[in-house]
């Protein structure tokens, strides 16, 4: 699983807090080094499940300029033994729920999620977010609406939505999530990554041009 666009968006879109921040999924590792290049001292940790992606990940970080902020765990996050919480908890999570096998049982675990996997992300970060916390992911978007009300049973609110479109004029297939505790009326806005021509839009550029060498 190497760097994607949905990783990207989520990285450059999320909040990047100061203070103790959590990457669930954190494949090559790249969402966690965007969040340690956007802060100035917060302390990031990277959890996957994958042992060569792990290893992938923390060579990356080994290799960034902000290694000593980055810490990457090689575990199943639900299953770790931590009392830890988190100023921002972020994720791009596996979201084919059923989908044929590939060739790579790695890229298997990377992309399909067993059905329960949502409702139990939503309820490791209730478990794990401060009061004051915000919780980001990136999802396609005929399953957003769904993991809106899990987390809404977990005493988690929706605080801002952006609806991405791959080209102007395409149905949208990606919605970047940002939740809290605080309930109120989510702000809505939405992103088109390329115009009709297929060339990267103003928005997309200046939300990301930070993390392209050629944007």
């Amino acid at each position: 699983m190497k760097v994607g666009t949905d990783g990207v968006l989520l990285g450059a879109w999320a909040e990047a807090r100061e203070g103790h921040l959590l990457d669930v999924g954190t494949g090559t590792g790249l969402i966690a080094i965007m969040l340690a290049q956007r802060t100035q001292t917060s302390q990031i940790c990277g959890v996957e499940i994958d042992a060569e992606a792990a290893s992938q990940a923390q060579q990356n970080v080994s290799a960034s300029p902000w290694s000593e902020r980055v810490e990457v765990v090689h575990d199943d996050v639900f299953k770790m033994e931590t009392t830890a919480m988190y100023d921002e908890i972020v994720s791009n999570p596996p979201f084919y729920t059923s989908s044929p096998s590939s060739s790579s049982a790695a890229r298997d675990v990377a992309r399909r999620a067993l059905p329960q996997f949502f409702p139990r992300l939503a309820a490791f970060v209730s478990r794990h977010l401060k009061d004051d916390g915000v919780f980001e992911v990136v999802l396609p978007a005929d399953v957003a609406d769904d993991f809106v009300y899990m987390c809404w049973e977990q005493d988690l609110h929706l605080k801002r939505q952006t609806k991405i479109y791959t080209r102007q004029g395409k149905p949208c297939k990606r919605i970047l999530l940002a939740f809290s505790r605080q309930q109120r009326p989510p702000l809505k806005d939405a992103l088109a990554i390329s115009d009709a021509s297929g060339a990267y839009t103003g928005e997309y550029t200046a939300l990301t041009r930070d993390f392209y060498l050629n944007v």
